[in-house]
């Protein structure tokens, strides 16, 4: 198409006419004046609300432009926006409206000018005529080049033909000055536009460096990222994952926007190959997508996103994690918007390396006093321990101090039980409820079963670490978990988890295997590292050689009670008993007896059969009165054949009562090599007695009993 060109054609013959008519002289200088105003008011002036408002003015001064209006069409939008309007001499604002069926989309579509009046109209054009009616409507195209910009458009509602042939030859120059008005102006605007977001992006990056730089904290310095770069981006969504390179997965550390059940990837984490997120973390170059309902890889997690901005977060070509924008609207980014998000990436890269160096260094100066705190308590608690000679006591006393000190708030400790040495008996506990351990108390696990967990593939050290996570989890533990497992809540998975499970074998010093020390729900949420377990183990042994001391130590205090032939309490400590029984009665008032037994012709027994049958025949003689008295009585041996029974809170009838049981039974049952008897002496406690003259009656009442015939049972008068 040939441009237009905006020149007033003048022809001879109305060079004649304008000079028999000055005032058309006069006119036309106004018209020159005017077009000339126009110009220097574009040249002048870069906005273009200026010079539409220069144009509205000197179109004024040549035409009725009472009612006025300049049209700006969108063929994007299919929209039409009112720049300039007037109505009745006043300016107005118009909203826009959508492409239609008017006599401004006429002169769009027709690309020419429109020059109607009502008494003369094109029933072709009439149609198309809507809004308030008029006598006289003007309108011009406003054309640059191959391009229609908008219309430009003057109304009489007054007078019929008030526009001529020479006023729309005069609005088409003006028209074509507005063009090139509203060519400068837009140019200008994306100029600006481009220089505003440079200096704010240059101002967010600045800021964003300023941000970064000023905390050592990763989740700091994540938040802070996407507080700067989400509102410049015209994101409605972000978030920053990082890496985890050994289980290849990526975990959320900030996020804005999005669903809650998104969050659940801050503990969860997905696999590196899932989504543009992945396949940017694979490959370390950022995806941008102007419409992600044509990519194949978006994973939909805000059901509004209608774009994305994926960038990688790299150090030293590595990749530390990647950053996500989302916006609901369509070609929100772009590749300059890509290329400075990755610049902050970078320098986020450098903020989040050095945050790390900087954590791991915390980390490990915590970590070592926290090892030289720890080990100087396991010192101290060894010492205490190796003084506490009391098993009873021992133990709540080991599973109190590795609470205390180790950082476990679960602790349990298992023993070889003592009549079934082949299972393990649960002995003490802390951090449990109680209604729990009644419960694991009762219960005896099989030692081959922890031998059989025992395995390489858990093993720590000396100490073995069952993850909930493997495969033969369920199979392993079956009904045999020997540690209470608390609802711990949602954990991260390189975080200690509820169903883990880390456990001790505790060995003597012949490495036989003699407890089990099972350790659950560790403060610092970690799962068990090298060094921890170390620190754990080091107390383990020295709990291992307490329990062992204490084992030796009740061993030899039994040894020292108790008659090495039949078990049975020493003279030694029976006499210690019946000093104490003595004093009970006396202050509860009850009833005390005791009874003096001795075998009839044990030597001779003992001559006949041998030293070795006689042992037997004592041993069997000790098993048969433990077998027919009640717990509270105590029993002891005195001394070659000669057995003494305390008898608290019973008289002189029981008792009699008793020895007389004791000789039926005796002479009933078949020792070894045949039947024997025994003789019985009895004393009840009266008065003024002291444990000596006790012992010394029944003594008596014993001497009487043989010195009568033996087989007998003589008391106390």
């Amino acid at each position: 198409m040939t441009k237009r060109r905006s020149v007033l054609r003048i022809s001879s013959r109305q060079r004649t006419h304008f000079q028999a008519n000055p005032w058309r002289i006069r006119r036309m200088i106004t018209e020159l004046h005017a077009l000339h105003e126009i110009r220097h008011a574009i040249n002048q002036a870069l906005e273009l609300d200026t010079v539409l408002e220069e144009i509205y003015s000197q179109t004024s001064r040549l035409m009725d432009t009472r009612q006025f209006y300049l049209a700006l069409y969108s063929p994007e939008q299919e929209l039409i926006e009112f720049a300039l309007a007037v109505e009745n001499g006043q300016r107005v604002s118009w909203p826009a409206r959508p492409y239609a069926n008017g006599l401004t989309e006429w002169i769009l579509q027709h690309r020419r000018p429109l020059r109607i009046n009502a008494h003369n109209l094109d029933p072709a054009v009439a149609p198309i005529i809507v809004g308030q009616p008029v006598q006289s409507f003007l309108g011009v195209p406003i054309v640059l080049g191959e391009q229609v910009l908008g219309v430009m458009s003057v109304q009489s509602v007054e007078r019929a033909e008030a526009y001529s042939a020479h006023d729309e030859q005069i609005l088409t120059m003006i028209a074509d000055q507005a063009a090139v008005a509203i060519a400068h102006a837009k140019r200008f605007a994306a100029v600006d536009q481009q220089l505003q977001a440079r200096v704010a992006q240059l101002e967010t990056l600045e800021a964003t460096i300023r941000d970064l730089n000023e905390t050592l904290d990763v989740d700091t310095i994540l938040n802070r990222l996407l507080d700067r770069i989400q509102p410049i981006m015209h994101a409605d969504a972000g978030m920053v994952c990082l890496l985890d390179t050994e289980q290849q997965r990526m975990f959320i550390r900030a996020i804005q926007g999005y669903p809650a059940e998104v969050r659940r990837f801050q503990f969860e984490g997905w696999p590196i190959d899932r989504g543009i997120a992945g396949l940017v973390a694979r490959t370390g170059q950022p995806d941008w997508t102007a419409d992600i309902r044509n990519s194949s890889y978006y994973v939909n997690s805000r059901p509004t996103t209608l774009s994305q901005m994926t960038v990688p977060i790299v150090h030293s070509g590595k990749v530390l994690g990647v950053m996500i924008l989302e916006s609901d609207r369509v070609g929100t980014f772009n590749d300059d918007t890509t290329r400075f998000v990755s610049q902050i990436a970078d320098h986020a890269a450098l903020s989040i390396h050095n945050a790390r160096i900087h954590q791991q260094a915390v980390e490990q100066q915590a970590l070592l006093a926290q090892r030289s705190q720890q080990l100087n308590e396991v010192l101290r608690i060894s010492q205490a321990l190796s003084a506490n000679l009391n098993l009873n006591d021992l133990l709540p006393e080991i599973v109190r101090a590795i609470q205390a000190s180790l950082g476990f708030n679960i602790a349990l400790l298992s023993l070889v039980d003592q009549e079934r040495p082949t299972f393990m008996r649960r002995r003490a506990v802390v951090g449990v409820p109680d209604e729990r351990w009644f419960e694991l108390r009762d219960q005896l696990v099989p030692i081959e079963w922890y031998r059989s967990v025992m395995r390489e593939e858990f093993r720590i050290s000396r100490s073995y670490y069952i993850p909930h996570s493997h495969t033969s989890y369920t199979a392993i533990w079956g009904n045999n978990s020997d540690t209470y497992r608390p609802d711990l809540g949602e954990r991260r998975p390189h975080e200690w988890h509820q169903d883990d499970a880390l456990f001790v074998p505790l060995y003597d010093s012949d490495n036989n295997l003699i407890s089990i020390l099972s350790v659950d729900d560790p403060r610092d949420r970690r799962k068990p590292s090298f060094e921890s377990v170390q620190v754990l183990e080091i107390f383990a042994t020295q709990a291992a050689i307490a329990i062992e001391n204490a084992h030796l130590y009740t061993i030899t205090q039994q040894l020292a009670i108790t008659d090495g032939l039949t078990g049975l309490f020493n003279q030694r400590h029976f006499m210690t008993m019946l000093d104490r029984e003595v004093a009970l009665a006396y202050r509860y008032n009850y009833p005390l007896s005791l009874l003096a037994l001795d075998i009839d012709y044990f030597k001779q027994y003992n001559d006949n059969y041998g030293h070795l049958v006689g042992n037997v025949l004592l041993r069997d003689f000790a098993r048969l009165i433990c077998e027919n008295v009640r717990d509270v009585d105590i029993v002891s041996r005195n001394g070659g054949e000669e057995f003494t029974i305390i008898l608290p809170k019973t008289d002189q009838a029981g008792a009699v009562l008793l020895a007389e049981r004791l000789r039926v039974r005796t002479a009933e049952h078949l020792f070894g090599q045949g039947h024997i008897t025994v003789s019985v002496g009895v004393a009840t406690l009266n008065n003024n007695w002291d444990a000596h003259t006790l012992h010394d009656q029944a003594d008596q009442a014993l001497y009487r009993a043989k010195n009568s015939g033996r087989n007998l049972v003589i008391s106390v008068p």
